[in-house]
């Protein structure tokens, strides 16, 4: 990454140019909005240094988005995150984030592109109270990476 900041500011978050920055974003949006989020509402962007996301309050988010975050993200990260997230989430909320995919052996890049098999995080989220599941239509869009939704159990 430090190689990635040095070369171009839109590199080091994963675009090769600030266009396809700007289109990566439009597609998430986009993406959001045609699951249910509302387009009239603004987003709360927050900085933070851990994921137990204490400082927010319970039940009140009807979306919460994590796009590149766990891709390079150690398990433990996720398992911060996930054990945390339901507690903010409304009760007919969703968490999406992506991650770096693989059918084969979880491993990782200089340990900054961590790819993990699709069960390991459902299985994950399940331990903490929560459904997952594999959002297929995500898969269809250019984009290199895969997508969960994570859903407090009824």
């Amino acid at each position: 990454m430090r190689a990635d900041a040095a070369a171009s500011p839109d590199a080091a978050v994963g675009s090769a140019t600030h266009d396809r920055w700007l289109a990566l974003g439009q597609m998430q949006f986009d993406y959001l909005v045609r699951h249910g989020l509302a387009p009239a509402k603004v987003p709360h962007l927050v900085l933070v240094d851990d994921l137990r996301l204490a400082f927010l309050p319970g039940e009140h988010f009807d979306v919460v988005h994590a796009h590149s975050v766990f891709s390079h993200s150690p398990m433990s990260v996720i398992d911060e995150c996930l054990a945390h997230v339901g507690r903010v989430l409304k009760p007919d909320g969703w968490f999406d984030f992506t991650f770096d995919r693989t059918e084969g052996e979880e491993h990782h890049v200089l340990r900054e592109d961590f790819y993990y098999r699709t069960q390991t995080p459902v299985a994950l989220a399940h331990r903490h109270g929560l459904d997952a599941r594999f959002m297929d239509d995500w898969e269809r869009l250019p984009h290199k990476q895969s997508k969960l939704r994570v859903t407090r159990r009824r």
